[in-house]
């Protein structure tokens, strides 16, 4: 992401503060109050300057590379693919297609150079939004069918508590935190049906259970 970087740089103020510098060097000499000044301010300002860049690029990029995978894992499922060959060959068409977005989006040569630092990424971002899933919509277990039906027996049944409260629809997943749920939901159903096809339903049912330690 280096390169990502570079062309954000102030590189015109950074021309100015140069010449500022060579020119207090060129009156004052190296030994001078003024330059050893001069160089702190400069110095000290820069890597706050480069600080403040980095996170802000990185959340862009974070967010960019973000909206390019998930949609692709979604659409591939490579998951769900038992031989591994044509898993990779599934990846490998992933990482090409991901690579050839980032740099259209990015306008950079960034790419990832394997399926591995690509699975990677994608794991990263189910595991930043399972984090805010539990945080958020934990208690979020309602659904549409069964919202009507409650607001229907309340209405029925003349009890003004009641009524207001089912006038209070539980919260929705909605926009960007949606596709990431289809695409948790599509990972556990290709993991689930892995599960079936490579090991037996009495092994799955014996282990496949929290136990206490």
């Amino acid at each position: 992401m280096a390169h990502y970087i570079i062309p954000n740089l102030p590189w015109k103020s950074l021309a100015v503060y140069i010449a500022l510098e060579c020119t207090i060097l060129s009156w004052n000499g190296v030994d001078s109050d003024e330059f050893a000044a001069s160089t702190i301010i400069g110095v000290v300002f820069f890597m706050f300057y480069i600080t403040f860049i980095f996170a802000f690029i990185q959340a862009k990029f974070e967010g960019i590379i973000t909206g390019i995978i998930i949609p692709e894992f979604i659409d591939k499922r490579p998951f769900r693919e038992i031989d591994i060959g044509r898993k990779e060959a599934i990846l490998q068409d992933i990482l090409c297609n991901v690579n050839n977005k980032v740099q259209f989006a990015l306008g950079t040569n960034y790419s990832y150079t394997n399926t591995f630092s690509l699975v990677d990424k994608y794991q990263h971002c189910m595991r930043t939004f399972e984090y805010k899933f539990n945080k958020v919509y934990r208690n979020l277990s309602v659904e549409d069918n069964v919202w009507d039906k409650i607001v229907s027996v309340a209405s029925d049944s003349g009890n003004d508590n009641l009524r207001k409260a089912s006038r209070q629809r539980p919260v929705e997943i909605r926009g960007w935190d949606k596709i990431m749920l289809v695409a948790r939901n599509i990972e556990n159903e290709d993991i689930e049906y892995i599960m079936s096809k490579t090991y037996s339903p009495e092994l799955i049912q014996t282990y496949g259970t929290i136990r206490e330690n």
